[in-house]
C-alpha cells in the first residue's frame, strides 16, 4: 500500500495511537498496475492532530477496490468492524456509511527502498469507543488532495469496458 499526504516532506505524524474520523472514500478509477490496470480507491482519515502551521493533519491509505476475503481492503474494513464479513455481506459494498466513523490509528515510518525517503503508514487500525469522542473537524467540506484530483485525473479505461471508460464524474463503483 502507498501511503501519501498533502506535504510527506514536513508533516511530523504522532508516534502514538491516534484518534481519528474517515473523511472520505475516493474511487481513484482504474489506475496502472505491475499486472495490469486496477481500480483503486483511497481512504482518507482526518486526523485529531494539526501540522506545526495549524493545518489539519490527514493521512490516506490507497486499496485495490476488492472485498475478495484476501484483499487488503476487506481485510482493513473487517479489523476496524472487530469482526469478519460474510459472503453474502460483501456481495455489494458500500463505502458511504463508513464515511465520518471514528477509528484510532497507529502509524508508523518507513523508509522507500526505491528513493530512501521517509513516510509514514498506518500500521494498525482499532476500534474506536461506543460514544462519538470530542473530535474536531477541521478539513472543509468538499476538500481533495491534490494528489487524489490528479489520479482521478489520469485514470485509465476500465479494461472490461473497452474504449469506454469512466471519467471523475462517473466513479467506478463495482465492490
Amino acid at each position: 500500500m502507498i501511503i501519501r499526504t498533502d506535504n510527506m516532506e514536513s508533516t511530523e505524524y504522532p508516534e502514538t495511537e491516534t484518534l481519528s474520523r474517515l473523511y472520505k472514500v475516493f474511487d481513484l478509477g482504474y489506475q496502472p498496475g505491475i499486472e495490469g490496470p486496477q481500480h483503486e480507491v483511497a481512504f482518507l482519515f482526518e486526523l485529531d492532530a494539526v501540522t506545526g502551521d495549524g493545518k489539519p493533519m490527514t493521512i490516506t491509505k490507497r486499496f485495490t477496490a476488492s472485498m475478495h476475503p484476501k484483499a487488503n481492503l476487506r481485510r482493513f474494513i473487517e479489523s476496524w468492524r472487530g469482526r469478519p464479513f460474510t459472503d453474502e455481506e460483501v456481495k455489494v459494498f458500500d463505502t458511504a456509511p463508513l464515511e465520518s466513523k471514528y477509528a484510532y490509528l497507529t502509524l508508523t515510518k518507513k523508509k522507500s527502498t526505491k528513493t530512501g525517503k521517509d513516510w509514514t503508514d498506518i500500521f494498525q487500525l482499532r476500534r474506536k469507543p461506543k460514544e462519538d469522542p470530542p473530535f474536531p473537524k477541521r478539513l472543509q467540506d468538499g476538500f481533495i488532495p491534490d494528489w487524489i484530483k490528479t489520479a482521478i485525473e489520469k485514470q485509465i479505461k476500465n479494461p472490461a469496458q473497452g474504449m469506454q471508460g469512466g471519467s471523475a464524474d462517473e466513479p467506478f463503483m463495482d465492490f
